[in-house]
């Protein structure tokens, strides 16, 4: 039995179980703050090991072999049972989650990413800092995160070009404010050519991701449909992105000149 064919079983097995639907616990998911908190609550089930201790029910339920900490983790939840041939319904008082970890992630995964990234929009933190967080605590060798069959990484879980636009959406994160009040009904914005920085801040971020900007096949260009900034700032923001890279134009290719 592969890993759809497992994931399908149990979606049969929910029907007479009881399941905890781990997305829709966190409302609609078309408020952004409602995917920051979803994201907190996701990597801290898969560091408490939440999805780990239900896979090693599944498994065992299933027939199916375990690795060595499934084991470990399915005889620590056995030892706490009262009847150890009773099913585990509930681990901590929460039922296995309706879908597992590296479904969950896709969803996320879809819902962080923006079509574009107003500066001058106040963001959630997730819109810069979401992705980051998850590829950390996916990829964390402790967290033992094993991804279906076929899929050699954990991450890959997620499609690879929604994984690079959602990396250029974190290098953005310098760029943030630019446009916005200094404060509340203050009639001054945050103006790029004040914290021209900024641009040497998102140039190292970039540096940081050339594979995304190869990837991507960035240019200014194409950036810029994504990015949006005040026009004054945009202007400036091309300046100074021409300059410090040696761009000939805003159809040049970033990948060579970083």
């Amino acid at each position: 039995m592969n890993d759809r064919e497992i994931h399908n079983h149990f979606e049969n097995d929910c029907q007479n179980v009881p399941t905890y639907d781990f997305v829709g616990a966190h409302g609609s998911i078309n408020d952004y703050g409602d995917v920051d908190r979803l994201i907190e609550d996701f990597i801290n089930s898969i560091e408490d090991g939440y999805f780990l201790q239900w896979e090693a029910v599944e498994r065992t339920e299933h027939g199916l072999p375990l690795t060595p900490l499934q084991q470990k983790t399915m005889d620590d939840l056995v030892s706490f049972c009262e009847d150890p041939n009773q099913p585990i319904l509930y681990i901590d008082e929460i039922a296995r989650p309706m879908e597992p970890w590296y479904v969950i992630i896709q969803q996320i995964a879809e819902w962080l990413l923006l079509d574009q990234l107003r500066t001058s929009d106040v963001h959630f933190a997730c819109a810069t800092e979401g992705w980051p967080n998850l590829y950390e605590c996916v990829e964390a060798p402790e967290n033992k995160l094993i991804p279906p069959e076929g899929i050699a990484s954990p991450i890959n879980v997620v499609p690879i070009e929604l994984q690079h636009r959602l990396w250029l959406q974190s290098c953005f994160d310098p760029l943030l404010g630019i446009g916005q009040p200094t404060y509340e009904k203050d009639p001054e914005v945050i103006r790029l050519k004040d914290q021209t920085f900024r641009v040497d801040e998102f140039i190292e971020e970039l540096r940081e991701h050339r594979d995304t900007v190869e990837y991507l096949n960035l240019t200014l260009e194409n950036m810029l449909k994504i990015l949006v900034m005040p026009k004054n700032d945009e202007k400036l923001f091309v300046m100074l992105m021409s300059e410090n890279l040696g761009l000939e134009s805003r159809q040049t290719l970033l990948s060579g000149f970083l």
